[in-house]
């Protein structure tokens, strides 16, 4: 295994192992952050324009954040690392400047599968033993079943993905042994939007599986049929996902009037997205971010409303980060949903291009559909996006550099066809 494999490895199981225990005041994400970007400088991502209009855009948006002075100087270099984390890792491991060898994976990949062991030993201890609160379960780093329910999904995605094959075919006990630990994250925490992941999860894995390669076949008779079949099981997965999310759904956005993300929602982010803050949004360190919360002046909690919030106060608000998408566009305003939208483009396009000239592999179409759909509904009503996001950053972004990689072989082998 080599040092750079290592080192990648400690920091991803540390920071992961964080997620919401009595260690979450740790920095360990942001250090993998920095180690990823680091190791990508030296491959040469420095002339990256990627990096380039990002870091510039982040300097600009501090030097706003700094003008409207919503908060001071710290909160807002916290807040810019916090939201420039993901897309670091985005754009380093999608454009192929940071990869690890295969060696690496391997053992990476036999860790995370013991560990996942563990996770799912305990949560199944915790849960027949009637543990299911923070303060029954002292021997255990969790304070909370949505923080295990975390931990286990993502390092499940990065199990699935460090797979030759991540599309689940045929039956085998380890792979069982998966869709079990799987399906337990929402057993032990009993919350919507795990059951809507998990249940799109297994929707996409059919998808991919057994139909994607059908899409593209050269029958246009086939591809036909199975383009129907596509658009109805798309319908109904999104309704049965919606279904089994509803209670989240109702809570979040419909019945609970006191809800933060309900509040962010309907009456704070309309006022952010007013007047001289709509193209710009208030800046770093001032809508409600998990890092700015511990420093977000009395007068400004009280103008947005937040402070009569359910679950909030200003020695408790921990609810802060709840509605990602809310807090992104409250934060960086209508020319951050456009770059948010580029962003989306920038990822998506070598899979599209792949899916035209009928190549996509189930493999990398899972990977896609996956990252994507775990990014929508965690950043509807959580705060894994804003610590976390990262994680699945790192794996959309490999995903993608697989599939640059698939067409630059397609375009070389179709220049050699022509000149023979």
């Amino acid at each position: 295994m080599s040092l750079k494999g290592f080192i990648f490895s400690f920091l991803w199981i540390a920071s992961l192992l964080t997620i919401g225990s009595v260690f979450s005041f740790s920095m360990f994400d942001e250090v993998l952050c920095i180690f990823v970007l680091l190791c990508a400088l030296q491959q040469g991502f420095w002339k990256s324009p990627y990096l380039i209009i990002l870091t510039t855009y982040v300097f600009i948006h501090i030097a706003i954040s700094i003008m409207y002075g919503y908060n001071g100087i710290k909160p807002i270099l916290l807040d810019a690392l916090m939201y420039a984390k993901p897309y670091v890792c985005a754009f380093a491991c999608g454009s192929g400047y940071f990869v690890l060898k295969k060696k690496d994976i391997n053992v990476l990949n036999a860790v995370v599968y013991c560990l996942l062991c563990f996770l799912f030993a305990v949560s199944v201890w915790s849960w027949f033993a009637g543990a299911r609160d923070a303060a029954a379960r002292p021997l255990f780093l969790y304070t909370a079943n949505f923080s295990l329910a975390a931990t286990i999904t993502l390092m499940l995605l990065f199990y699935f993905f460090l797979q030759q094959n991540c599309v689940l075919k045929g039956i085998t006990l380890k792979k069982c042994f998966l869709y079990i630990a799987l399906f337990t994250t929402i057993v032990i925490t009993m919350q919507g939007k795990y059951f809507g992941f998990v249940f799109i999860f297994f929707v996409l894995n059919f998808f991919c599986g057994k139909m994607l390669t059908k899409l593209q076949s050269g029958n246009l008779k086939i591809r036909s049929l199975y383009k129907v079949i596509s658009v109805i099981g798309v319908i109904l997965g999104v309704l049965g996902t919606l279904y089994v999310a509803l209670d989240d759904i109702k809570t979040y956005y419909i019945t609970d009037n006191e809800n933060m993300a309900r509040a962010m929602m309907l009456r704070s982010l309309p006022q952010v997205l007013d007047g001289i803050y709509f193209f710009t949004g208030r800046g770093f360190g001032a809508f409600c971010s998990p890092i700015s919360k511990i420093y977000y002046p009395v007068a400004f909690m009280d103008e947005m409303g937040l402070s009569n919030v359910y679950g909030l106060s200003h020695s408790f608000p921990n609810f802060m980060a709840d509605g990602y998408l809310w807090s992104y566009a409250g934060c960086f305003g209508f020319i951050g949903i456009c770059l948010f939208t580029l962003f989306m483009i920038y990822m998506f396009n070598p899979f599209i291009k792949l899916w035209k000239n009928k190549i996509l592999p189930a493999k990398l179409g899972f990977a896609c559909l996956v990252c994507f759909s775990w990014t929508i509904i965690f950043s509807f009503g959580s705060g894994l996006m804003f610590g976390y996001g990262s994680f699945i950053m790192l794996l959309w972004g490999g995903a993608r550099y697989e599939a640059v990689c698939l067409l630059r072989t397609q375009h070389e082998n179709n220049t050699h066809n022509i000149r023979s």
